[in-house]
C-alpha cells in the first residue's frame, strides 16, 4: 500500500465515522473541532521552515491536510462526544490517544513513507498534541458557558 493510499484512506475512513455522529453534537462540538483544525493547520505551516516534519510528494506549505481533515477532525469531534463535561476523562482518553500517534503509529508512518519527524521528536509530538487537548477543551468550556 503506498504512502498515498494511506493518506487517502485514513480521510475517507474517518469521514465515514462521521456518517454515525449526532447533528446536534456536531453543532455542539464543531467549534473546537475548528479551532484544533487551524491549530493543526498554523502547526503544519511552521513544520514547512522550521523542518519539523516531512511529508514525502505533498504541497510545500500545507503538507498534512489529510492527518488535519481526517482523523484529528473526526476524532476530536468523537473524544468529545463521549467525554465532554468530565476533564479528567477527556484528558485520559486524548492522552492514550495522542500516545499511540506519537509512538506506535509514527514509527508505522515513518515505515511507510506517509510522513518523517525531522526535527519534531516523538516526545515533543505527543506533548503538542496533549498541550492542544487541553486548550480545546478549555475553549469548549467557555463555548458552552456562553450558549
Amino acid at each position: 500500500m503506498s504512502a498515498k493510499q494511506i493518506r487517502f484512506g485514513i480521510l475517507l475512513l474517518s469521514w465515514f465515522t462521521l456518517l454515525l455522529y449526532p447533528k446536534k453534537s456536531l453543532k455542539k462540538y464543531m467549534p473546537a473541532t475548528l479551532l484544533a483544525a487551524v491549530l493543526l493547520l498554523l502547526e503544519s505551516l511552521f513544520s514547512v521552515p522550521l523542518r519539523l516534519w516531512q511529508v514525502p510528494g505533498r504541497n510545500k506549505t500545507v503538507n498534512d491536510a489529510s492527518f488535519i481533515f481526517g482523523p484529528f477532525f473526526a476524532g476530536t469531534l468523537w473524544v468529545f462526544r463521549f467525554t465532554f463535561g468530565s476533564f479528567k476523562m477527556y484528558m485520559l482518553l486524548n492522552v492514550i490517544l495522542d500516545c499511540l500517534l506519537a509512538f506506535p503509529l509514527t514509527k508505522f508512518f515513518e515505515q511507510k513513507g506517509v510522513y518523517e519527524l525531522k526535527r519534531l521528536k516523538h516526545w515533543h509530538l505527543f506533548s503538542l498534541a496533549v498541550a492542544y487537548a487541553g486548550i480545546i477543551y478549555g475553549f469548549q468550556m467557555l463555548w458552552s458557558k456562553r450558549r
